[in-house]
């Protein structure tokens, strides 16, 4: 009885310590955060089916600092804004809170994937709501807005 004891308690204990000794390789939101931090450029569009030329892809590019802080500047000024992901649905998906700046107080609502290094969103206008988030990465029919960016 004491060696079921003595062995039930460091099988126990040995539990407790695994999430101690966790890094962020464990933790996909942690790893996904990770692979997001730095600033990004838009470097291609897709707007109502169409590919953008390259001379007419919008000048976007955003900074994620720490997990979920956002600086961005648009065509249309600056935003800040605090993001959050959702990896348990395929594709993953992403909401957006603005924070200030031109779209303060707005929330929009997207999809993402990765396509080697670099970062494709689609993501619906400024306003939206969870039912304006899109299910696939198309734009036709739709007021959606998808963008490949580039880390830099």
């Amino acid at each position: 009885r004491l060696i079921m004891r003595v062995l039930l308690t460091a099988l126990l204990l040995s539990f407790a310590v695994v999430p101690i000794l966790a890094d962020d390789d464990d933790d996909p939101v942690a790893g996904e955060w990770e692979k997001l931090q730095g600033e990004w450029k838009a470097v291609a569009a897709e707007i109502q089916g169409q590919d953008v030329d390259d001379a007419d892809v919008p000048e976007i590019s955003f900074e994620i600092t720490q997990a979920g802080q956002v600086t961005a500047a648009t065509p249309d000024g600056d935003v800040e804004a605090r993001m959050s992901l959702d990896l348990a649905h395929d594709p993953h998906r992403f909401d957006i809170e603005h924070t200030g700046g031109v779209f303060d107080n707005q929330r929009q609502y997207g999809i993402y994937r990765w396509d080697g290094e670099k970062l494709q969103m689609c993501i619906c206008s400024p306003g939206g709501t969870t039912q304006d988030r899109p299910q696939r990465f198309e734009t036709r029919n739709t007021m959606n807005l998808m963008i490949t960016f580039e880390k830099q």
